[in-house]
């Protein structure tokens, strides 16, 4: 076990008070960190896992379909989003048994004939209750970012891969930056509330009838408070999406356009062009901005939509009370008590449901974004392997009654002494448009050094995207013997 994580091994008391990180802490109070000090990789965490859990959940999918990415990603971490349910669940539990000992405990308070024995098991119950919601909070949230890391990795590892195979004349590499950080994080920040679109539902359900059992129809505020706001925040929610979309968009451009300033900086500051391209890059900041501006407000509209209950429904529903008290009884102590909490209760859910709708919204834009992606044109290599072309050029082909059918195609021993032929062959840039270079006609053989002069824009660059198999060709043949070959471009 020495090469695994303390995570991995350590039992169930540790993992329930995070004691595996207790050497972690230590370290790092008394001196600097160095990677050597960090913790080993989950194995179940690991870049090549999650990119092959990916890629055979993507392979499997419908992936023409509507948010077919994102049934994808819950398949390839089905694992992970189940280690939440439990401790979910525990959650409730201890949360919902609080109104019911704060009850307990103003009724014992109240009455100074009752043992001290009582008020001790009320300080156990107390006890258990409250280490039982630290106990299954951490535990909550460390699968729930356990679920976000693997989303995460699963995201990046095949973002990654469809940028190494895509066709050339599709690839744009501040497209993959962008998915890759700005993305995947919105994407991450939806999956870290994704269990309260199920949690939330029970847990105001149990809430509201808790409610209605101490206070009657006074429970009618918090009910429409919450529907009010619920309403609210998924009427807003799409045009959030839409919102985060166009920021999106317009920190791809900003990035693309930096990330090309970057790449000929050489070239900018030969001919004096800093301030302006500095000028142009700041501009796009300035733009960008302005796209932010409707989400940035939406936000604050949900921050709003998340706080009435906390601040309107203990007014509206005691001044209900008031009007219309449950079966005549005045509003007591322990009453006035174990409402307050549970419209805490009641709150809590509630805006974590406001935040979950919108955040899930925005993970949804950005899947789609990597979706079309991922669907992008990939590399199709048109080049004839010789190796694998010898075989079966070389055995004997017997044809219907005792015909000898003849191979029609280039003899292979003509090719088998070059190691890159050409046999009439065309390259385009795409495979709708026109030839780029036509009908050529050379071969390369071993130890010989070749130069391709011409003027510009004369197809050079096509002829050798096209050997390395990246331009289209549909039209004539191109052998080589070469399966890897190294291409050193004039900006490496």
């Amino acid at each position: 076990y020495r090469g695994l994580s303390p995570e991995e091994t350590s039992g169930l008391y540790s993992k329930s008070f995070f004691f595996w990180l207790n050497q972690l802490m230590t370290s790092g109070f008394r001196r600097v960190l160095h990677n050597h000090d960090l913790y080993p990789i989950d194995s179940d965490m690991s870049s090549e896992v999650l990119q092959q859990r990916m890629k055979r959940a993507w392979s499997t999918a419908s992936q023409g379909t509507h948010r077919a990415l994102f049934w994808a990603v819950l398949r390839a971490n089905v694992k992970s989003l189940l280690y939440c349910v439990v401790p979910c669940l525990f959650q409730l539990g201890f949360r919902y048994a609080q109104p019911f000992l704060i009850a307990r405990t103003i009724s014992f308070a109240s009455d100074e004939s009752q043992p001290d024995s009582i008020g001790w098991g009320r300080t156990g119950a107390f006890f258990v209750v409250l280490l039982g919601v630290a106990v299954s909070n951490g535990i909550y949230y460390h699968m729930t970012y356990r679920l976000v890391t693997s989303a995460r990795g699963s995201l990046i590892s095949i973002i990654y891969a469809k940028t190494v195979d895509l066709s050339i004349t599709a690839l744009d590499e501040s497209v993959a930056v962008t998915l890759m950080s700005s993305d995947v994080q919105s994407i991450c920040n939806g999956f870290e509330l994704i269990n309260h679109l199920w949690a939330v539902p029970i847990e105001c359900a149990i809430a509201l009838y808790l409610l209605a059992r101490q206070v009657g129809v006074a429970s009618v505020a918090p009910i429409a408070l919450a529907v009010f706001s619920t309403v609210a925040i998924m009427s807003i929610a799409k045009v959030m999406g839409h919102a985060q979309k166009v920021w999106m968009r317009s920190i791809q451009t900003r990035v693309d356009v930096t990330a090309t300033m970057l790449g000929s900086m050489k070239s900018v500051k030969m001919l004096g062009f800093t301030d302006w391209l500095a000028g142009i890059v700041q501009g796009l900041r300035v733009e960008e901005l302005k796209e932010a501006q409707l989400f940035r407000r939406l936000l604050v509209l949900r921050g709003f939509l998340g706080n009435i209950l906390t601040t309107l429904c203990p007014l509206v529903t005691f001044a209900i009370y008031a009007l219309r008290p449950k079966d005549g009884r005045a509003l007591n102590v322990d009453t006035a008590y174990t409402v307050l909490t549970l419209i805490s209760l009641l709150a809590f859910p509630v805006n974590n449901f406001i935040r979950a709708i919108p955040a899930m919204n925005a993970a949804f834009a950005s899947l789609n974004r990597v979706q079309e992606f991922l669907q992008s044109d990939g590399r199709h290599d048109h080049r004839i392997f010789l190796e694998a072309a010898a075989t079966p050029r070389q055995q004997h082909q017997p044809g219907l009654e005792g015909i000898e059918l003849r191979n029609l195609s280039p003899s292979v021993q003509t090719l088998s002494s070059g190691v890159i032929i050409a046999r009439d062959v065309s390259f385009s840039w795409t495979r709708d448009a026109g030839f780029s270079v036509h009908d050529v006609n050379f071969s390369v053989e071993k130890g010989q050094i070749c130069l391709i002069i011409g003027p510009t824009g004369c197809g050079k660059s096509t002829l050798m995207k096209g050997i390395l198999g990246e331009t289209p060709s549909n039209k004539g043949f191109l052998y080589t013997n070469c399966r890897e070959t190294a291409f050193v471009d004039q900006t490496p």
